[in-house]
C-alpha cells in the first residue's frame, strides 16, 4: 500500500513496480535477475531477459525506446536476507540508475521504500525518493535558502568548495550544511563566514564530524571487516589519491569495485563501462587517514617521531621514507602514473609515479605514527584555492590548535612546476594562518638540480625538500632548505639516505 498513492500520480510514465518480497534475493545472480525479469514482464511488454544488473540498466537506454519510465522498489528492507552477490549487484544497479544522465537513459525517477530494520548501507539506499547528484546551481540554490533561513552569509567560494569536494552527493552536501550550522557558526561571532574560516575549521574538525555520522561510520566499519581486505587493497593500489576515472579489467577486480561502489566509496558513471572513480574528494581524504593506517599500519621507528610533543619535519620525513610500501611503488597502475618531460633513465616522456601515490604513503605512515599521539593529528584535505583542486597533508597540534604544518607533495616536476607549487603552498599557508609549509618533492629526474624558494618565501615559513630516488626506491639523495624552530636557516645538500 505504501506506493499506491505514488503510482496513481505517475500516469504519464510507464511504471515498473518491484517488491523484493517477490524476488529470489537469496539465490545466485542469474536466478535473482530472472525473477526481476519475470516481475517486469507482468506490466511491460517486449522486455529482453535479464541475467545481470547491466542488462536491467541497458533496458532503460534512450536509444532503445521512446517511452519514459519510473521505477518503484518496495520492501527494500528485505535485502538484509539477500546473498552477498545479489546485495551488491542490485544496490550498485540502483545507484547507477540514480546517478545516470537523464539524456542517455529513459528512467526519470526511482523511489525505494522499506522499514528501519534494513541494514544501513552507506550513501546508497535512501528511504524515499532517489535523486541524482546535485549540480552546482542546485547546491548554490540550497545554500542560498539555508543562509536566508539561518540569517548569515557564506563566502561563495565555500559553496563552490563544498560542491567540488562532495562531488555533489546529496547526503554529504547536507552533512556540510549541518557542520556549518552546528559547529562552524558557533566558533564565529560574525554573521559573515569567510573562506579562510571555513578552510581552517574543515581541516581540523570536518572529518571528525563525518566519522561520527552513521553514514560514514557504517562505511568505515564495513571496510574494516576482514572480508573486505581485498576490496580495500584494490582501493589502496588503484584509487586513493586520484579523482579521475580508473579502468578495472578482471572480473575479480570488477566484483571488488562493485562492492566499493555499493558502499559509497567509488562512483561508476556508466554501468556499461568498467570505469570507476572515487565518489568524492571528501571520501578520499577521509579514508586515507581513517582507514588505510588501520588496514596497512606502518611499524613505529626505534626512535619516536614525536619528541617533547614536537615534530621535526626534516627528521620525520627522512625516517618515513624507510617505511614506504615498495611493492606499491613498483606495481602502481597506469592511473597512478604520469608522463614527464624531464630526463628519466636517459629518456624524456617516461612514465613515473604520480603525486597521489607518494602522498597516500606519507599520510599512511604519519597517521600511523602520530595517530597514537594525544598532541598531533593528521588530515588529507583537497582544496580549490587558487587554481584547480589540490590535496595537502595537514599536521595539527593541540585542541585548540597550537601549531599547523602544511605538506604539499610534488612528483617529478620540472622547475616551472616546482616554483608554481612553492608559490601556491605559501599562499595557502597564509590563508590558513599555518606556522610552516613544506614542498616535499619526490623525483626520478636524472642528475636533478634542486629548485629553491626565495629568501622572502623562506623567511615567511616556506620550506623545501627534494628526494631523488631510483626505480626500485632503494637509492635516494636528499636536498633541503628550511628554517628551524629558532628561525635559523638550515640546508642539506646531497645527503645519501640508505633505504633498508
Amino acid at each position: 500500500m505504501r506506493l499506491l498513492d505514488i503510482k496513481s500520480r505517475l500516469e504519464e510514465y510507464t511504471v515498473i513496480h518491484l517488491s523484493l518480497k517477490d524476488l529470489q534475493i537469496t539465490e545466485d545472480l542469474k536466478t535473482f535477475w530472472d525473477s526481476v525479469y519475470r516481475s517486469v514482464c507482468m506490466g511491460v511488454r517486449d522486455v529482453p531477459p535479464f541475467t545481470h544488473g547491466n542488462d536491467f540498466a541497458a533496458y532503460f537506454l534512450v536509444e532503445e525506446k521512446d517511452e519514459r519510465f519510473f521505477l518503484l522498489v518496495d520492501d527494500i528492507d528485505e535485502l538484509h536476507a539477500a546473498s552477498s552477490d545479489v546485495l551488491h549487484d542490485f544496490l550498485g544497479t540502483l545507484r547507477f540508475l540514480q546517478e545516470c544522465r537523464r539524456a542517455d537513459y529513459s528512467l526519470d525517477g526511482l523511489i525505494a521504500t522499506g522499514t528501519l530494520r534494513a541494514p544501513s548501507t552507506p550513501l546508497i539506499v535512501f528511504k524515499g525518493t532517489q535523486i541524482p547528484y546535485f549540480s552546482f546551481p542546485q547546491v548554490e540554490s540550497l545554500f542560498h535558502d539555508f543562509q536566508k533561513d539561518n540569517h548569515f552569509t557564506l563566502n561563495p567560494d565555500i559553496i563552490k568548495e563544498i560542491w567540488i569536494n562532495s562531488g555533489g552527493h546529496p547526503a554529504t552536501v547536507c552533512l556540510c550544511g549541518q557542520f556549518i550550522r552546528d559547529k562552524l557558526r558557533s566558533s564565529n561571532d560574525n554573521q559573515n563566514v569567510t573562506f579562510a574560516h571555513w578552510q581552517q575549521y574543515t581541516i581540523h574538525e570536518l572529518y571528525e564530524w563525518f566519522g561520527r555520522h552513521p553514514t560514514y561510520k557504517k562505511m568505515l566499519q564495513s571496510l574494516q571487516d576482514p572480508d573486505a581486505h581485498d576490496a580495500v587493497a584494490l582501493l589502496y593500489y588503484y584509487f586513493l589519491g586520484y579523482l579521475g576515472l580508473v579502468y578495472v579489467g578482471s572480473e575479480k577486480e570488477k566484483k571488488l569495485a562493485n562492492f566499493l561502489t555499493a558502499e559509497g566509496v567509488l562512483h561508476r558513471l556508466d554501468r556499461l563501462r568498467s570505469e570507476y572513480q572515487m565518489s568524492s574528494a571528501f571520501v578520499d581524504g577521509f579514508l586515507r587517514t581513517k582507514l588505510v593506517p588501520v588496514k596497512f599500519p606502518a611499524p613505529h621507528p626505534p626512535a619516536s617521531p614525536v619528541a617533547n610533543n614536537d615534530v621535526i619535519v626534516v627528521d620525520i620525513l627522512r625516517t618515513a621514507l624507510q617505511f614506504f610500501n615498495r611493492n606499491l611503488l613498483q606495481t602502481v597502475c597506469c592511473s597512478s602514473c604520469k608522463i614527464v618531460d624531464v630526463p628519466v633513465c636517459g629518456h624524456r616522456g617516461e612514465r613515473v609515479i604520480d603525486q597521489g601515490v607518494y602522498e597516500t604513503e606519507l599520510a599512511r605512515i604519519l597517521s600511523s605514527w602520530l595517530g597514537s599521539s594525544d598532541a598531533w593529528s593528521v588530515a588529507v584535505e583537497w582544496h580549490s584555492y587558487l587554481d584547480g583542486i589540490h590535496p595537502n597533508i595537514i599536521l595539527t597540534k593541540g585542541t585548540p590548535i597550537e601549531r599547523t604544518i602544511i605538506l604539499e607533495v610534488a612528483a617529478t616536476s620540472d622547475a616551472v612546476s616546482v616554483q608554481s607549487q612553492i608559490s601556491r603552498a605559501i599562499k595557502y599557508k597564509d590563508l590558513l594562518g599555518a606556522d610552516e609549509a613544506w614542498l616535499v618533492h619526490m623525483t626520478r629526474e636524472d642528475d636533478y638540480k634542486p629548485v629553491w624558494q626565495s629568501s622572502d618565501e623562506l623567511a615567511r615559513g616556506m620550506n623545501v625538500v627534494h628526494f631523488q630516488h631510483d626505480l626500485r626506491f632503494s637509492n635516494m639523495t636528499m636536498n633541503a632548505r628550511w628554517r628551524d624552530s629558532k628561525g635559523q636557516s638550515c640546508q642539506i645538500m646531497n645527503e645519501v639516505i640508505e633505504l633498508k
